[in-house]
């Protein structure tokens, strides 16, 4: 029976596969700041926060695109729109595929993969924030589209009762069984790509907007090193402002019953040996 990995287990794979990103960046002056949980997490445990299960960074849109086109490793792999069809995101993914293996509720690339790391541009929006409120707003129909188009890839073994699978079997339908799935998700990345702005004073992660985000420039015109783990990670200077603007006051750990992984409940790990 194949072995789920342990959090700690999960976590020292993200870990090995940062370490790899990290390098790569600092060999090609490519400008990156760990973000969200990870940030949280560098500043407030110089490390994972405890009961965390990904790491995350960001990445200003041309680094990331320069990113994209030059990753190499001779231990991961590069998954991201750019080079990957049935990529169902409209950010990238470094994963491994040698040592461990996912298993998702809602797939998000046809291939096989292990464990990952999330990798998201971010892009120049409009100074007036009651014009990129409606922007943020429009945008985010699309991308719940997505979020809804990759549901329909998900496995009728994982359905719990017949009402769900009725509603799975719907889904199918509607992108046939999958099939209109990459256009769905190209269409949200283009229209993030048409509707940025270039170089003005503020800047948002667009490409999965499970939040909101309004940032100053200011606040990533460079970045430090900071310990992380047993390493040292890129960090945006106006971190604490970010934080507080998107988590409000982080540094205060929150209630047990709220201390929940990202993954918890979406996708397990397993070693492959």
């Amino acid at each position: 029976m194949t072995e789920e990995l342990s959090l700690k287990e999960l976590q020292e794979e993200c870990l090995k596969i940062l370490k790899d990103v990290h390098q790569f960046c600092v060999d090609n002056k490519i400008c990156y700041s760990v973000a969200y949980g990870t940030l949280i997490g560098t500043i407030r445990h110089k490390g994972f926060i405890p009961w965390d299960d990904d790491i995350d960074i960001v990445m200003p849109r041309n680094d990331y695109e320069r990113f994209c086109r030059t990753y190499l490793s001779k231990r991961y792999k590069l998954s991201c729109l750019e080079n990957n069809r049935d990529h169902y995101l409209a950010f990238a993914r470094v994963y491994d595929d040698k040592d461990t293996r996912s298993e998702d509720i809602i797939p998000w690339c046809k291939s096989d993969s292990g464990v990952w790391i999330d990798i998201f541009p971010i892009d120049y929006v409009s100074d007036n924030e009651s014009e990129f409120k409606s922007f943020h707003a429009e945008l985010k129909k699309y991308w719940w589209n997505t979020v809804f188009a990759r549901t329909s890839l998900a496995s009728f073994d994982r359905s719990n009762s017949i009402i769900a699978s009725i509603k799975l079997l719907i889904k199918k339908v509607l992108f046939i069984n999958g099939i209109r799935v990459p256009y769905s998700v190209k269409y949200f990345d283009n229209q993030i790509r048409q509707k940025s702005l270039g170089m003005t004073n503020h800047w948002s992660q667009l490409s999965c907007l499970d939040g909101y985000e309004w940032n100053d420039i200011q606040d990533f015109q460079r970045t430090s090193l900071m310990k992380f783990e047993d390493m040292e990670v890129f960090v945006m200077n106006g971190y604490d402002k970010v934080l507080r603007d998107y988590y409000g006051d982080y540094k205060t750990v929150p209630p047990q019953e709220n201390q929940k992984g990202h993954s918890d409940g979406l996708t397990k790990f397993y070693w492959k040996k």
